[in-house]
């Protein structure tokens, strides 16, 4: 048994069993409990879900989180009917099964709005959508964590370097998030499950 604080942490594959869950367990879970070998983080608990007992949760979950940075890149990208679909499905919006044809299509679609000058919140959640798209919904997890940090603390990067106290608080704020969005999964990929 593994313990933190004296409670006992279930492991991963004990979660769909886990009555009253709430999203600071499914973190806490996440974070601590070394399952089978996986990457500690709410979406590599995801991933593992998605392949044991909830086909289509890593994506449901990946499609939600999605929805938090959304807002991010709204300030620096016009999302019309045609960027959407761009950034929904970019191989087939490009007409290819080439990923390096498809990103670089979906640069050229978007550069002139976003670039290099691009506050680093709106260009992670770029890479988040993009990430979606390709298929790739843990990857898209961690960007939009990526970006919910750069929001909170503006470079991120220097100063999870200098300040790991601060920079940890708000990486735990980030997978509270996507914590409290996968106990509304769980429950909702119970309750079909049940019927």
């Amino acid at each position: 048994m593994q313990a933190i604080k004296g409670a006992y942490i279930p492991r991963w594959r004990e979660v769909p069993m886990v009555v009253n869950i709430n999203g600071q367990q499914v973190v806490e879970i996440a974070l601590h409990s070394k399952d089978a070998g996986n990457e500690p983080g709410v979406e590599s608990l995801a991933e593992y879900l998605d392949k044991t007992y909830y086909p289509g949760i890593l994506q449901e979950l990946a499609k939600r989180y999605l929805g938090t940075v959304r807002p991010f890149l709204e300030e620096q990208v016009t999302l019309d009917a045609e960027a959407q679909f761009a950034l929904h499905d970019p191989k087939a919006y490009f007409e290819t099964d080439d990923e390096e044809a498809a990103i670089k299509g979906l640069i050229g679609i978007f550069s002139s709005q976003l670039d290099s000058q691009s506050p680093e919140h709106c260009k992670r959640a770029m890479i988040a959508f993009i990430q979606y798209g390709l298929g790739k919904y843990t990857d898209s997890i961690q960007a939009a964590g990526f970006a919910h940090n750069e929001k909170a603390i503006p470079d991120f990067g220097k100063e999870l370097a200098d300040d790991t106290s601060l920079s940890l608080e708000i990486i735990l704020k980030s997978e509270r998030l996507a914590g409290d969005i996968l106990v509304k999964l769980i429950s909702e990929f119970k309750d079909k499950n049940k019927n």
